[in-house]
């Protein structure tokens, strides 16, 4: 029964990283109207919240209960940084690399994969996230934003993920990079 908890809170933390993600791939084009676009002087920036997630699943293999290989897929909802208007979607699959199975260890590790689906594109990120609580998502992450098409071809950065109470809030740091002749 122990080991059932952990894999419901582990799918819950990662439903609310790939929230997060979701956030970036807004930034990554931004509008002068788009209240959430920022400008610091090291690129651009765009937050994104999750609010709850849509669809989770688990897919247990091997071992019943959390192991090795056992993969997490979720989509949910993004939100602007106020939570009020949709902007998107994420779609994330992980796979369970080192499960929390030792008294000792305070963390179960995954490898993450996320797509966040915005108006004009999509931006990727990829991460190896620490999930100390299963179900519940990460207090903070840091992903990779691989990449992106349409509009957000090239997209290059980082995403941070902050988790604050039911909601996770996503910001994307999109570093410029110069395009080529």
């Amino acid at each position: 029964m122990l080991l059932s908890r952990r894999v419901v809170v582990f799918l819950a933390s990662v439903v609310a990283l790939g929230i997060v993600l979701v956030g970036a791939v807004a930034f990554a084009s931004p509008k002068k109207e788009d209240a959430v676009n920022h400008e610091n002087g090291k690129g651009r920036t765009l937050t994104v919240v999750i609010k709850k997630s849509r669809e989770a699943a688990v897919v247990d293999v091997g071992e019943r209960g959390l192991s090795h290989g056992d993969a997490r897929v979720v989509n949910a909802p993004l939100y602007d940084e106020g939570g009020k208007h949709k902007v998107g979607r994420i779609d994330v699959y992980c796979v369970t690399t080192d499960p929390a199975d030792e008294p000792e260890e305070e963390a179960s590790m995954a490898e993450c994969f996320l797509t966040y689906t915005l108006p004009g594109g999509e931006i990727d990120t990829q991460s190896v996230t620490a999930f100390p609580r299963l179900p519940a998502p990460p207090p903070k992450a840091i992903d990779a934003i691989t990449g992106g098409t349409k509009k957000y071809e090239g997209a290059r950065g980082e995403a941070g993920a902050k988790t604050r109470g039911k909601r996770t809030f996503i910001t994307f740091h999109f570093i410029d990079q110069p395009r080529g002749p």
